[in-house]
């Protein structure tokens, strides 16, 4: 009867990560198909987001309350309900924000990264899949697969591409999902190209490089390690003063090598706009999700400049003019400072602590922050991009200060010794 007591109860923890994993991943399947599911998508994404909080009440309170930095965010879009012009919509998606990101926190903290990392695959495997059986084509040459968009596909294929390569190098999976990473690396490449989308190729080789330089990295020694960090660090410089000094050259030129529209299909009117908007009010902003409304006069001659109904889902096509109009300086630094230390932290450990994990989460980092100059992906309700960023920032932490961790057992166990000694 003795020997049969831990049995039980290490399946009753099995069988509850299990339905944590199931619940997690059923979650993130309803935003990444919504193409499928349509209106149905974030009534899934809330059923079984909310079924996930529930199943374990305390723990899903203990993980918003230890990670309570992170809704600072929602809580500063729902004080922005105090002086938008459109309070009635900006306390209405601020509120399924806070929701959505509240999810997303305990997600990152019930799911291990690795787990979660392998439900990915599967979900964005079944999305090719789909799109490659019942996908059809835009004019008879772009590819839109599932999507509305063939934007929209390419984005789904980028992001499956990192994701690919991270379970390429996943030790701990089985021999069948290695292979089917390798393949659905391979398989990303004729899919972007099929796609038609020059942007989408611009950033997704920065993205997968990053990942097989960390994993890379792992067969360095420390002096090695530092050489190379030096190195990145000179080149990110470097890159930083030559896009600032000849940026709007090297775009033209690449625009024009691509045959892209010089004004990146009226992007740059769209940033000229936006600007202009974020200096009238340029610390509050307008509030949140209170600029693309019906009725909003210069939203609706945008709108029509661009031939788009009044109400269509629009935006300015690049994060930090879209959100500093709705957040004003003062939202978008919150924003700003969750990706880019983020974006450190996964910096730092590639280096100290270089696993798949590390590698694929700043893989996925990386391809947000270049895609971040020309399209929206983060920080809206029911978007899975925004539900992965918030899962990176929960990982990068949790691993940095188990590094910490690890580093400061050696020490405190020789002081001990050494006590114990003397």
């Amino acid at each position: 009867m003795i020997t049969r007591v831990p049995s039980v109860v290490h399946q009753s923890r099995l069988l509850r990560l299990n339905i944590g994993e199931l619940l997690a991943v059923a979650t993130l399947g309803a935003l990444a198909l919504e193409p499928l599911l349509g209106s149905l998508a974030a009534g899934s994404f809330l059923l079984f987001g909310l079924l996930l909080l529930a199943s374990q009440p305390m723990h899903s309170l203990s993980s918003l309350v230890r990670y309570w930095p992170l809704l600072l965010l929602p809580a500063y879009c729902l004080l922005s309900t105090l002086w938008s012009d459109f309070p009635d919509s900006t306390l209405r998606y601020s509120t399924q924000l806070a929701v959505t990101l509240a999810i997303a926190i305990v997600i990152a903290c019930r799911v291990s990264s690795e787990s979660l990392l392998r439900g990915l695959f599967c979900i964005y495997s079944l999305g090719i899949v789909l799109s490659l059986v019942i996908g059809r084509n835009s004019d008879g040459s772009a590819w839109l697969g599932i999507f509305g968009s063939k934007n929209a596909f390419a984005a789904f294929v980028s992001v499956f591409a990192v994701i690919s390569v991270g379970v390429a190098f996943d030790k701990g999976a089985v021999r069948g999902l290695r292979v089917a990473g390798l393949v659905g690396a391979v398989l990303s490449l004729p899919l972007l190209i099929r796609a038609q989308s020059a942007g989408a190729l611009a950033v997704i080789g920065p993205a997968v490089l990053s990942v097989l330089a960390v994993m890379l990295i792992r067969r360095l020694s420390a002096p090695q390690k530092l050489v190379v960090l030096a190195a990145v660090v000179f080149a990110v410089l470097v890159g930083a003063l030559v896009f600032a000094t000849y940026g709007t050259q090297l775009l033209g030129a690449f625009l024009e090598t691509s045959g892209k529209d010089s004004t990146l299909t009226g992007r740059t009117d769209l940033w000229r706009t936006g600007l202009t908007l974020i200096s009238d009010k340029p610390f509050l902003g307008v509030g949140y999700r209170a600029f693309w409304v019906k009725g909003n006069g210069p939203a609706e001659q945008l709108w029509a400049m661009f031939g788009e109904p009044s109400g269509a889902g629009f935006n300015f096509h690049n994060l930090y003019i879209s959100n500093a109009v709705d957040l004003g300086l003062v939202g978008l630094s919150i924003e700003v400072a969750l990706i880019y230390l983020t974006a450190s932290i996964l910096v730092v450990l590639a280096f100290v602590r270089p696993t798949h994990v590390v590698a694929a989460l700043l893989g996925l980092h990386l391809l947000l922050i270049l895609r971040s100059f020309v399209e929206v992906e983060v920080f809206f309700e029911f978007s899975v991009r925004t539900v992965l960023a918030y899962c990176t920032v929960v990982y990068a932490a949790r691993e940095f200060l188990h590094w910490r961790a690890t580093r400061q057992v050696p020490l405190s166990s020789r002081a001990y010794l050494a006590r114990g000694t003397a």
